[in-house]
């Protein structure tokens, strides 16, 4: 080691050439990383049971769904339907192969069961409420109503063709909004590019200002900017030459490497200053990168490890992404940091450090350690039977951006309509037995689980083509309508003698309670001959949670693996690598309790949560042992250090509480809790564990 510390020294201008040359290319020659809003990345392409749901809903077509909730401002029936006409030509003007549902679409057809003549648009909504089709075109209140656009093909551009479409004036209407996947993420696009930008200049800032306070120095605001902007052009390199976009969950790699790199310079800026009574700078130098080098590599290692966890046993895309470029990242921006960083040393000559104040909660810290430090024991057992009692919670509106138009136009679906978060149910006959049912029994059998359905206490709507509705035809003869739209009905495929039943909740977790406590039970007595199916787009998600669920435990074992085998390294004790782990896992254990007590719900950020933070809190375990019994010195500067690194890891992870969405707003606090428990762990803790392993040594 001592030979790459000398390197390191002598030929400290070479490598800060060489990194600020790279860094200048780097920002000259390479894009920005691409945005994307496309929520596909947390799709789970190798389960079947959504591969066959998916096969089966192309023979209903299949099709994107953009959903226009219309408010008029008019009552009268002629001028909504005219402008219902404009608005459909301008949609087929763009689209051409679209298929457009609105009220007008079956007024012409029914127009002879309408009783009401008045020409108020508002009768006619009341009359066409209880048409079962148009039911769910028809806001609860009657004062709005849908136009849902099917798609076959959409891309980048098809929200903003949309928009041109509804932002036009039309006589009659007061307002047009649209909801579709296309426009959630390419609203989640706009979003993820305004918080990516508006997250890293915050805690840019913060942090800057921070150093300029406890050093009042400028030269250490620009010490710290120089290693920091290394760091993140490591992140945007890693980005292009993986070919990846800047996406949902990968959002947090730009703020993360920021706050990692801040924490290594903040280290050696405290520890060249402490170390000011060495005259001569090139050993005052070496001795700096001697206290730090191998505790910031073996810390980054652990670190990466965990991050690099996500990559190897998570099934979603985008979490595997997040988990690959950050794990590369934070050990590229530890050889950046200590390349760079001799230099800046060596040239701006620190001296002065402004540390009373967080010098008193040290002592404070170290003089009651005993009593947190079983507390903090208590909380680790009492954590461990609550594990398994934490629930996931899926919500369908958990990446619609906060304030933001489109989550308007989902809240208003939500309360108004009959709901779009629903779960398809298919019926058909087996192919490989033999037909015990007989094709009329198939219709009867779809209509009992209709009615089944329909009497759950979370269902608010139910539809499929063993509805009876009658009116009138042209030729004045009594008809059923699902008889009546023959290949045009959406609940029945006379090709393959296949039913479907929409079924219509008002939140996702009820879909979800329903399919792991009562949908097994509901068909239980069917036919052996009958095949059912089901599908969600809310059950996709679920699946995602539970991947998440799964990964999580082996993220973490993984991790704790790691660090476990990184803390052996440094003290050569199999005791000490256990029991440095207490410090990390007692945080954890913190929130495990806190969520247990409040009754608070994991979603898939929050799950991750715990993997990142396992991973950045033995920063500190591993400084500490290495300081105290590797060196076998006293903490000194290392206090300081832990503190002011906790202060902008609290401070940095809670400007998340800026983000435009909800899970990474609920991580960021969440982050902080951890971090805050984690500092106060390894001051009062961590030195508990190094004394009784030091005491256990002496003896």
């Amino acid at each position: 080691m001592k030979g790459i510390i000398d390197i390191l020294v002598r030929k400290k201008l070479l490598f800060f050439i060489i990194g600020m040359l790279s860094v200048i290319g780097t920002l000259c020659v390479l894009p920005f990383p691409k945005f994307t809003g496309n929520l596909d990345g947390f799709s789970l392409e190798d389960n079947n049971t959504f591969k066959k749901a998916k096969e089966l809903d192309m023979l209903f077509g299949g099709k994107e769904k953009v959903y226009l909730v219309v408010t008029p401002n008019s009552d009268s029936l002629e001028v909504v339907l005219n402008s219902i006409d404009s608005i459909s030509l301008n949609l087929k003007n763009k689209f051409a192969d679209a298929e457009i549902s609105s009220p007008k679409s079956f007024y012409s057809k029914m127009i002879r069961h309408w009783k009401t003549k008045d020409n108020k648009f508002s009768s006619f909504l009341k009359e066409a409420s209880e048409v079962p089709l148009l039911q769910q075109l028809i806001a609860r209140d009657k004062s709005s109503f849908l136009i849902i656009l099917s798609l076959d093909h959409h891309d980048e551009s098809t929200a903003n063709e949309i928009n041109k479409v509804i932002n036009k004036k039309y006589q009659g209407i007061n307002t047009i909004g649209a909801m579709s996947t296309v426009h959630l993420e390419a609203d989640i696009k706009k979003h993820v590019e305004k918080d990516v930008v508006l997250i890293s200049v915050l805690i840019l800032v913060f942090f800057l200002g921070f150093i300029m306070l406890i050093f009042r120095d400028f030269l250490a605001v620009v010490f710290t900017f120089v290693n920091i902007m290394i760091s993140l052009c490591a992140a945007f390199v890693l980005f292009y030459i993986l070919g990846y976009k800047i996406n949902i969950i990968s959002i947090l790699v730009i703020p993360i490497t920021l706050i990692l790199s801040m924490s290594d310079s903040l280290h050696l800026l405290v520890g060249y200053i402490k170390n000011k009574n060495i005259v001569n700078k090139e050993q005052r130098l070496s001795k700096v990168i001697d206290q730090y080098i191998i505790p910031s590599f073996f810390s980054s290692a652990t670190t990466a490890a965990a991050f690099f966890s996500f990559y190897l046993f998570n099934d979603s895309q985008y979490i595997r992404e997040f988990g690959l470029i950050t794990s590369i990242a934070l050990m590229i921006e530890f050889f950046l940091t200590f390349a760079i960083a001799p230099f800046l040393l060596y040239k701006f000559n620190f001296q002065r450090l402004y540390e009373k104040q967080l010098n008193q909660i040290s002592v404070f810290f170290f003089r009651t350690k005993n009593i947190f430090s079983l507390g903090f024991l208590l909380l680790i057992l009492i954590s461990i039977p609550l594990i398994n009692k934490l629930k996931f919670h899926t919500d369908s509106g958990v990446f619609f951006p906060r304030n933001s138009e489109i989550r308007k136009v989902h809240d208003s679906l939500i309360k108004n309509y009959h709901s779009f978060i629903d779960l398809t149910v298919y019926v058909s006959l087996k192919k490989d037995v033999n037909n015990q049912s007989g094709n009329d029994s198939l219709f009867d059998i779809t209509k009992k689980l209709t009615q089944r359905f329909e009497k759950l206490d979370k269902v608010v709507n139910v539809n499929s083509a063993t509805e009876q509705f009658m009116f009138k035809s042209k030729v004045g003869t009594r008809v059923n309508l699902f008889a009546h739209l023959n290949d045009r009905n959406p609940y029945y495929n006379a090709d393959k003698n296949l039913y479907k039943i929409q079924v219509q909740f008002k939140e996702a977790q009820h879909i979800i309670d329903l399919k792991n406590r009562g949908l097994k039970q509901l068909l239980a007595d069917l036919p052996n001959d009958i095949e059912v199916s089901y599908s969600s787009n809310i059950l996709l998600m679920d699946a995602v949670n539970a991947s998440v669920a799964s990964s999580l435990l082996k993220s973490l074992s993984s991790s704790a693996f790691v660090i476990f085998l990184m803390m052996l390294l440094l003290s050569r004790s199999l005791k000490t690598a256990f029991y440095s782990l207490l410090p990390n896992i007692a945080p954890i254990a913190f929130i495990v309790v806190m969520y247990f007590v409040f009754g608070m719900h994991i979603n898939i950020l929050t799950a991750i949560t715990a993997v990142i933070c396992l991973g950045l809190l033995d920063d500190d375990t591993v400084h500490i042992i290495y300081r105290k019994l590797y060196l076998k010195e006293p903490m000194g500067e290392l206090s300081f250090s832990i503190l002011s690194s906790a202060v902008l890891l609290n401070i940095g992870f809670l400007l998340f509480m800026f983000s435009s969405f909800e899970p990474i707003r609920v991580l960021g606090w969440v982050s902080a809790i951890i971090f805050t428990v984690g500092v106060v762990c390894e001051m009062t803790l961590m030195q508990w564990v190094i004394e009784r392993v030091k005491n256990k040594k002496d003896v």
